[in-house]
């Protein structure tokens, strides 16, 4: 079994992070592709395309993303979700049980 991390943040409780166990031994090919990469991000821009806000998402790969109906004013995004693992968007989006 994995041991958690920690990440800390100034503004909120320190919450316990499991690291994602591999399926398998290595990640599909297109998930770091460019092809994926951009299927994320839009498919991550039509989920929240009527957020009334604005909001930062960081792919696996490092790129950033702004989203929400305000994503296009000059204004700071309170918050970046990160998702490190192209398994983490499979499991939100795919996952059928909704209390994980």
């Amino acid at each position: 079994m994995n041991k958690p991390q920690t990440i800390t943040h100034a503004e909120t409780a320190v919450l316990p992070v499991r690291t994602l166990p591999a399926v398998g031994t290595a990640v599909l090919p297109w998930h770091n592709s460019a092809a994926g990469i951009l299927f994320a991000g839009n498919l991550l821009q039509r989920l929240f395309r009527h957020f009334d806000g604005v909001m930062e998402v960081r792919l696996w790969d490092g790129s950033l993303r702004r989203l929400g109906g305000r994503a296009n004013e000059n204004i700071s995004a309170p918050f970046t979700l990160v998702f490190a693992h192209p398994g983490v968007l499979r499991l939100l989006l795919l996952g059928r049980d909704p209390l994980r």
